[in-house]
Formats: C-alpha cells, structure tokens, sequence
C-alpha cells in the first residue's frame, strides 16, 4: 500500500509506501518513497509543499517491484509534476 501525509502538520507532504506477506496480519516497517534530494523548487528535505491527490497510482510489477506515481505541487492554484519512484526494498524478497 501507499500513501501521502502531511505527518505532524508540519506543511510538507510526504509519500510512503509498506507491504504485507501475509493478507495484513503483519507489515513490514513504513519507508519513505519522496525523500530523494533535488527536484523541483518545492519540494525540502522535509517533503514537498501540496499533494495533488487525485494523481496517485501504486502497481507492483515484474518480480515484485513496486512502482508509485504521484503528484506534488507549489500549491492547489501552482505549478506541479507528477513523480515516480520504483524498486522500492519495501516489496523485495529477502
């Protein structure tokens, strides 16, 4: 599963991802999936400044890569993007 919050309020969003292997009855430990540097103006280390929440698609692909797309934005009225991360360790066998 994946998802984005604004975690303790801080105004910046984030987007996180954790999976199970057995239906729900444990979860591996959340991991961050928008914590890498760089990128537009609006994202900081500490996430980026709104979520474009109806831009949101999670799958999990050839030999149990996840792939995430989201988008994130300046604001509701400002520029945004869509991002996408893959091969998230948080669905890889171990």
């Amino acid at each position: 599963m994946a998802w984005q919050d604004d975690r303790g309020g801080t105004g910046h969003w984030n987007t996180w991802c954790r999976s199970t292997a057995d239906g729900g009855v444990t979860w591996i430990r959340a991991a961050r999936l928008s914590d890498r540097p760089g990128g537009a103006f609006y994202k900081h280390p500490a996430g980026y400044e709104f979520v474009y929440g109806d831009y949101f698609e999670i799958d999990v692909g050839f030999r149990g890569r996840l792939h995430v797309i989201w988008g994130a934005g300046e604001s509701y009225y400002g520029a945004g993007e869509c991002w996408y991360t893959r091969g998230s360790p948080v669905l890889r066998r171990r």
